[in-house]
């Protein structure tokens, strides 16, 4: 949102080769402006899964062409776990974000039926046979700050703005 205030950046667009049909990027758009507090609707746009037309014969992902963010792709940065599938523009890769958080309890305090609280825990439960809990301790994961870095470069921002985290001085060795 402060880059934006500045004239820095046109917009923050989610851009993600998963599926909005029943509202669940929506539903992280409003999780991550509320999470980061910035105004709803600094995310202006998402661009989803059904927005992407092509595919990998061999593994069926969707390439992502910046193009549908902006014309001048020269001008879009995107942060993607899967670079080789990002068409135009500039990427910054970062690792696949796989890191196991129960939510059990989550479900349980939702406000719905015990139908749907079952219906929502099974289908955690699938997701979960489907793709295994990673136990990868990420606690000390810098990626983050890198990602920070590239960002400022690309745009031409000479800092970060204050409140931008800051790397914790039990990581600067480390980074």
């Amino acid at each position: 949102a402060h880059l934006i205030c500045q004239g820095v950046l046109d917009e923050v667009v989610i851009f993600t080769a998963a599926s909005n049909h029943n509202g669940w990027v929506d539903f992280l758009r409003a999780s991550l402006e509320e999470f980061a507090g910035v105004p709803r609707g600094t995310i202006s746009r998402i661009i989803a899964g059904e927005d992407c037309r092509m595919r990998d014969s061999a593994t069926g992902r969707a390439f992502k062409d910046l193009r549908l963010v902006s014309q001048d792709s020269s001008q879009v940065l995107i942060i993607d776990d899967k670079p080789d599938f990002v068409q135009h523009g500039e990427v910054v890769a970062v690792g696949e974000y796989r890191q196991h958080v129960p939510i059990d309890h989550l479900v349980q305090a939702m406000p719905c039926s015990p139908e749907r609280r079952a219906f929502a825990l099974e289908a955690l439960r699938q997701d979960q046979a489907q793709f295994h809990p990673c136990t990868t301790d990420f606690s000390r994961d810098c990626e983050l700050f890198y990602v920070m870095q590239r960002v400022s470069d690309f745009f031409n921002v000479s800092h970060p703005p204050a409140s931008v985290l800051t790397l914790p001085p039990r990581l600067v060795e480390r980074h």
